[in-house]
């Protein structure tokens, strides 16, 4: 049975059927202006540590990580984001060059609540 929350919301109300959300899966997504393809190491280290090159450290200044000083140091960061089991990663690449320019990852994936973060 629903609830009403203090903001006057119907919350909580059960979908019937609903058995979790399924694997999210590491395939290429297609937009007008950019495809999010699974990241890889050889394939957009070198583009993501020249895109990352061009901004300066307070870009990562709310993140968990620093910013890779080469492109070893990148492919090492790449390869700890592919193998990390808790996120789906995919690396940013602009249609107008095929150059990789920045990554995204799908992360706290509840599929028993069918909710992942972006």
């Amino acid at each position: 049975m629903p609830e009403i929350n203090e903001f006057g919301q119907q919350v909580n109300d059960r979908v019937p059927g609903w058995q979790g959300a399924g694997l999210l899966r590491r395939t290429a997504l297609n937009g007008r202006f950019c495809r999010l393809e699974p990241l890889d190491t050889e394939r957009h280290a070198a583009d993501l540590f020249a895109a990352y090159t061009l901004g300066d450290d307070s870009d990562w200044t709310w993140l968990a990580s620093t910013q890779p000083t080469s492109v070893e140091a990148t492919a090492h960061w790449i390869m700890a984001k592919v193998m990390d089991d808790e996120l789906v990663p995919f690396a940013v690449i602009d249609l107008r060059n095929e150059r990789a320019v920045g990554l995204v990852s799908y992360m706290a994936n509840e599929r028993l609540l069918g909710s992942v973060e972006i």
